[in-house]
C-alpha cells in the first residue's frame, strides 16, 4: 500500500468510533521502541566516526566501537504515549551513537526529546530539544502553547458503522504484553475491498479501543497505536535499513509497555513536567546507558 494510501487510510480511521463510554475509558500508558539494524548501523557508527577524525586531522581508529549485540538492543526510538480522560501526552526519545567533535571524536550518545501535551477542545503545548544532525543536537525549538480554535470541536469520538465493521472483520496482531491490535492497512484494505496482505503497515490500533472516545485539542478522534511498521524496500528490491541501520528503528515500532487503569500523575500534563522532560542531558556516555 503506497504511502498516500496509509494516510488516507490513518484519516478515516481517526473517525472510527468505539463501545467505550467516555465516563469509563481506563487511563492508558503505552511505550513503543524502535532498534537499528545492528550490523548496518554498526558501519554507519564507523563511517561517522572516520569522518570525524579526518576533519580533526586524527588518527583513524575504530576503538569503542559498540559491538552488534549491544546495537541490537540499543533503544534508538522511545515513545511514551498517556490517556487520562480529556488529558493526552506524547514524549518521544531519539538517541544516536555518533562521534562527539568536542571530545575528540568520543563515541556518545546524541538525544532528542519531543513533548507534545493537550486537553480535548481546549489547548495543546508542544516542543523540542534539538534536531540531531551529524555533529549532533541542533538548536531546541522552545515550549509553545496554543488554544484550540476549531469552533465546533466536539468532545466525544462518534462510531462509522462502516469502519466499526471492518475492524471486527480485520484479523487480530499479536502485539505482546498481552494485547492484540488491528493494521491500519487491513482495515483500509476490507474498507475498499481490497484483499488482505499477511504482514499490516501503518499503525496498529489496540484492538479493545482502536479509538479514545476523548478528542484532540482540535477535534481529530485519538487512536490508540500498539505498534507500527512500514515497508522500507525499495524500488531495487533491497530494504534501506540493511544501508541505513536507523530507518530499521523508524519503520518498526514495538510494544515495550502497557499499563491501563493505573494513575498518572498530573504533573506529566503540565508545562512544568514538560519542561524537566526537555531539560534533560542532550549528549550521554555510552557506558552511562544500561
Amino acid at each position: 500500500m503506497s504511502a498516500y494510501r496509509l494516510l488516507h487510510a490513518a484519516w478515516l480511521l481517526m473517525a472510527a468510533g468505539t463501545g467505550w463510554a467516555a465516563e469509563t475509558a481506563p487511563s492508558l500508558r503505552i511505550v513503543t521502541t524502535g532498534h537499528p539494524d545492528p550490523a548496518a548501523y554498526q558501519q554507519n557508527i564507523a563511517v561517522a566516526l572516520e569522518a570525524c577524525q579526518l576533519k580533526l586531522g586524527l588518527p583513524l581508529s575504530r576503538a569503542g566501537l559498540p559491538p552488534e549485540h549491544l546495537l541490537a538492543a540499543f533503544k534508538l526510538r522511545e515513545e511514551e504515549r498517556l490517556l487520562d480522560g480529556q488529558m493526552a501526552a506524547v514524549y518521544e526519545t531519539m538517541s544516536e551513537v555518533m562521534p562527539d567533535a568536542s571530545q575528540g571524536c568520543k563515541l556518545r550518545i546524541a538525544r532528542r526529546y519531543r513533548v507534545e501535551i493537550d486537553k480535548t477542545c481546549s489547548w495543546r503545548m508542544y516542543g523540542h530539544s534539538g534536531l540531531l544532525g551529524p555533529d549532533g543536537p541542533g538548536r531546541p525549538s522552545p515550549l509553545t502553547e496554543e488554544r484550540s480554535e476549531v469552533p465546533a470541536c466536539k468532545p466525544m469520538a462518534t462510531v462509522r458503522p462502516a469502519t466499526a465493521a471492518a475492524q471486527a472483520k480485520a484479523p487480530r496482531h499479536d502485539a505482546g504484553m498481552g494485547q492484540s491490535c488491528i493494521w491500519d492497512s487491513h482495515t483500509m484494505a476490507l474498507l475498499v475491498g481490497e484483499p488482505l496482505k499477511d504482514k499490516g503497515e501503518g499503525g496498529c490500533q489496540w484492538a479493545d479501543m482502536p479509538v479514545y472516545p476523548f478528542t484532540s485539542y482540535q477535534g481529530s478522534r485519538r487512536s490508540v497505536p500498539l505498534a507500527h511498521h512500514l515497508d522500507d524496500t525499495t524500488r531495487a528490491g533491497t530494504r534501506l535499513s540493511k544501508a541505513v541501520g536507523a530507518v530499521a528503528a523508524i519503520v518498526d515500532a514495538r510494544l515495550t509497555t502497557f499499563e491501563k487503569g493505573g494513575r498518572i500523575a498530573a504533573e506529566r500534563f503540565s508545562k512544568a513536567g514538560a519542561e524537566s522532560f526537555l531539560a534533560q542531558p542532550r549528549w550521554v556516555n555510552l557506558g552511562d546507558v544500561k
